[in-house]
């Protein structure tokens, strides 16, 4: 993890599955500019969220109280996890971004 002293909060999104990457970015802009400074997943089924949102807690949990927690299917994150909006990224000095599922970014976020 590049900031591991950090607790974050994410929310998630669901949006239409109809949705494509392009029209992400201004649904993720529009977001942003209504919950400046907020972490956010973006799915387009809601399956395994809670799930993924378990593991999530599991594999962040510095307390060793949190029940584990098996992963979603990787096929599912694949084609359901859109992108996140953050602000982890070293190469642009931080500044918050919509990013792809592995972390590439996508679009700068104002």
């Amino acid at each position: 993890m590049l900031f591991p002293d950090e607790q974050w909060e994410i929310f998630v999104v669901v949006i239409p599955k109809d949705i494509g990457q392009g029209a992400l970015g201004k649904i993720a802009s529009e977001f942003y500019k209504k919950y400046p400074r907020t972490r956010a997943r973006f799915f387009n089924d809601r399956r395994y969220i809670q799930q993924y949102v378990d593991r999530d807690r599991y594999i962040n949990d510095k307390t060793g109280k949190v029940k584990e927690v098996d992963f979603p299917p990787t096929e599912w994150v694949q084609d359901h996890l859109l992108g996140d909006i953050n602000n982890r990224s070293r190469m642009y000095n931080r500044q918050w971004m919509l990013e792809d599922r592995y972390g590439s970014m996508m679009r700068i976020l104002p």
